[in-house]
């Protein structure tokens, strides 16, 4: 049986006795890099705990009319959103980066600093967050955190080799999770059509090719 050790941290409790205990400032600095210039026009969002591509040229919506203060970031940085706290308990507020581009300079850009696998460390953080912990942390009227404050967050490391497999651990189950969700969905979107085409065929009298559809639809479903 493996040994354990107390974490120390009070919403983790036993950690193996292997893992180092640090705070977030031992493996990530913050990144500061604006686009001053407006050079950049990759630009990516946090939305529901992923980093994603969003139009950089939509109209309306909270676009600004210069991105010349967003923030360059790159593939393997971790994103939080630190704003809000105290009004807004159900946002998910990180994301890993995957791709060269500039997000708003209102998050906090974690960039490792040491040789790690950020995948690990941003499943980690995810955990805290869903947990809650972050929002103990913020000060002002509107509970902000900056570099500074949330940097101090204690986090454990197993090696890297661990990082990485609990990491592709991760990745693996959350695929397959998001393959069987698409799943259901398609499903669920082939049996909400049916009852359309049927009431199509019945108003045109071909019951008998709605009943087909019909058989030809569940088929596919099985």
């Amino acid at each position: 049986m493996r040994e354990m050790k107390d974490s120390g941290i009070e919403w983790v409790g036993q950690i193996p006795v292997t893992w180092d205990i640090h705070p977030v400032y031992s493996y990530f600095g913050e990144r500061k890099n604006k686009n001053s210039f407006g050079n950049e026009n990759n630009l990516l969002s946090l939305s529901y705990g992923r980093v994603i591509r969003k139009d950089i040229n939509a109209n309306g919506g909270l676009l600004p009319e210069s991105f010349n203060t967003y923030n360059i970031v790159e593939a393997d940085d971790i994103i939080i959103r630190p704003t809000d706290l105290q009004n807004d308990k159900r946002s998910l507020r990180t994301g890993l980066v995957k791709e060269h581009g500039i997000i708003t300079s209102a998050y906090i850009d974690l960039c490792p600093i040491k040789h790690v696998d950020s995948r690990y460390f941003h499943y980690l953080l995810h955990a805290y967050d869903v947990t809650k912990v972050f929002y103990n942390m913020g000060n002002g009227v509107r509970q902000g955190l900056n570099y500074s404050e949330f940097s101090k967050l204690m986090v454990f490391e197993p090696s890297y080799a661990e990082q990485v497999s609990i990491a592709d651990f991760i990745d693996a189950k959350c695929s397959e999770i998001d393959a069987l969700s698409a799943d259901i969905q398609t499903q669920i979107d082939t049996l909400a059509r049916l009852p359309r085409r049927m009431k199509k065929d019945l108003m045109f009298g071909s019951l008998e090719m709605s009943s087909q559809r019909l058989l030809d639809e569940l088929i596919c479903l099985r």
